[in-house]
């Protein structure tokens, strides 16, 4: 089975894409995480927006990137207005917000991982068991984080256990090991 983790978005929606994890070195210089591993949509000049999610209402803080480069899971960057370790403290845990027309599948196999929010999971041998309500990693792999009876549980979202993803009905068929949901 073939799938890229990206969502067809319509252009007019704003999706979180990443959050300054932490400040890097003296300069003003910031470790930008991505949740999907993926900025290839990312320009040298362009303009970006954050904001604090526990501020409300929702302020944007726009900042230019100066320069960028591959750190781990994002990019270090220097944003135009931070220059100094105490700017970019302050912008520790800021979300990054992105035009959805910045975003483009590349066949009809890839989607974004926030497209399967509200699908519901099926399992081969026990039907239906809950509903997709967000999303985690534990470093090497994508969790779907699902809603059931008994509780809330991490499901890892790997090729090896999914078996059908239908967007239509807004389902996935899963084949998970014994033992790793209670049913």
């Amino acid at each position: 089975m073939t799938r890229n983790r990206k969502k067809r978005v319509e252009p007019h929606e704003v999706l979180d894409v990443g959050k300054i994890k932490d400040p890097h070195g003296l300069k003003g210089e910031v470790y930008l995480l991505f949740f999907a591993k993926e900025w290839s949509w990312l320009k040298k000049g362009m303009s970006l927006q954050f904001y604090h999610p526990e501020e409300s209402p929702k302020k944007i803080l726009e900042y230019r990137i100066i320069r960028y480069r591959p750190y781990k899971s994002g990019i270090v960057a220097l944003l135009d207005g931070v220059s100094d370790r105490n700017a970019s403290e302050a912008l520790k845990g800021a979300l990054l917000q992105i035009p959805g027309s910045l975003l483009k599948a590349e066949s009809e196999d890839d989607f974004y991982l926030n497209e399967v929010l509200d699908f519901s999971i099926f399992l081969e041998n026990h039907g239906f068991i809950g509903k997709v309500i967000d999303f985690s990693s534990n470093g090497s792999q994508d969790l779907l984080v699902v809603e059931t009876e008994k509780g809330v549980f991490e499901v890892p979202f790997v090729e090896a256990f999914t078996k059908k993803i239908d967007h239509d009905l807004k389902r996935i068929e899963m084949e998970l090991p014994e033992g790793l949901i209670e049913f």
